[in-house]
């Protein structure tokens, strides 16, 4: 049988109509409207961690839901030279206050040059802390920081041997967390009554190169302390009015002292209030905090005013002057 080729113009024909039928097969069909890929677990965690009414529940919030990402987390808080355990979640047993990142690990000191999260374990060659359980991988350290200056870091690693750990929403988490932080701080500043902008800045970060192992890290940063535990107060603080800067800075640094003490043993302060012996659970602790005071108070200041006592019922026993306790003020 003798083959036939087909004329030109009869392939631009065939050509035409498959491509009509195709433009008909294709419009008919309906793409489904696009699917938000952010997990909602990890929305729900940063409106927690934005929504929160002060920074211990604002922490609390960030190890809670460590756990949602598949991991188990523990959060150091940076203290003067060192970096000290605050809280874990998902360890079994383990009490993480007194526990301290040195500044002597690789980890660390890449973390604290970098100011980024650091991988560790596996081929990293930065094994993790063991913290009394075994170590696992893969774990990861991430920073907290506030106006850039460090305030604080999470460990986290696998809540299961063996299992993995979205260490990108952590990593999002520690972002959303140390601007909620900031945020708070802000809101502090601003209500307080007679401190507005042109009275007083919040402090900022110094314009210095990152703390390598041989510099201290850093205090917290005064806006990064949490903010007065929520409860009825006494009555609004007093404004600057006619006070002096003196009493009003005397004021300023007792509330500070006292905020410290709740950030840092939030355990015992709410153990104290609800119990009403603060005074004698936080004795070593307010010890201390007055000795600051008074080193940092000049003695005529003091004299205008018992402004360490009413930081005390302002902030530490959240406007209750009860929940103190009775407690011999000699031993003070």
């Amino acid at each position: 049988m003798k083959e036939r080729a087909l004329s030109a113009e009869t392939m631009d024909g065939v050509i035409d109509r498959l491509a009509d039928a195709l433009r008909d097969e294709l419009s008919a069909i309906q793409l489904p409207p696009p699917v938000a890929r952010t997990p909602e677990w990890l929305r729900a965690a940063c409106a927690a961690l934005r929504e929160a009414p002060g920074q211990v529940a604002l922490l609390r919030a960030l190890l809670a839901s460590a756990g949602d990402a598949g991991a188990r987390a523990a959060l150091f808080v940076v203290k003067q030279d060192r970096i000290e355990g605050w809280e874990g979640a998902g360890f079994d047993e383990v009490d993480f206050h007194g526990v301290g990142l040195s500044p002597d690990d690789a980890a660390l000191a890449a973390l604290l040059v970098e100011q980024r999260p650091i991988a560790l374990g596996g081929e990293t060659g930065l094994p993790a802390p063991d913290f009394g359980q075994g170590p696992r991988s893969p774990a990861v350290l991430i920073p907290i920081q506030v106006h850039g200056r460090l305030v604080a870091v999470i460990y986290a690693d696998p809540a299961e041997h063996g299992a993995a750990i979205d260490t990108a929403a952590l990593e999002v988490m520690g972002e959303v967390g140390g601007l909620a932080i900031e945020r708070l701080a802000l809101a502090r500043w601003s209500q307080r009554p007679g401190e507005g902008a042109a009275a007083e800045a919040p402090p900022r970060a110094p314009d210095a190169a990152p703390p390598t192992l041989s510099q201290p890290v850093g205090s917290i940063p005064a806006a990064a302390l949490p903010a007065a535990a929520s409860g009825p107060l006494t009555g609004p603080e007093p404004g600057p009015g006619a006070v002096s800067p003196e009493v009003q800075d005397a004021r300023r640094f007792a509330r500070l002292l006292m905020e410290e003490i709740c950030l840092y043993h939030a355990d015992k302060v709410d153990e104290g209030r609800s119990q009403g012996d603060l005074l004698s659970r936080l004795s070593d602790q307010v010890e201390r905090a007055r000795q600051m005071y008074e080193q940092r108070v000049p003695p005529e200041v003091r004299a205008l005013g018992d402004f360490f006592d009413e930081a005390l019922v302002r902030v530490l026993a959240a406007g209750e002057t009860n929940a103190l306790g009775r407690v011999d003020r000699a031993a003070f």
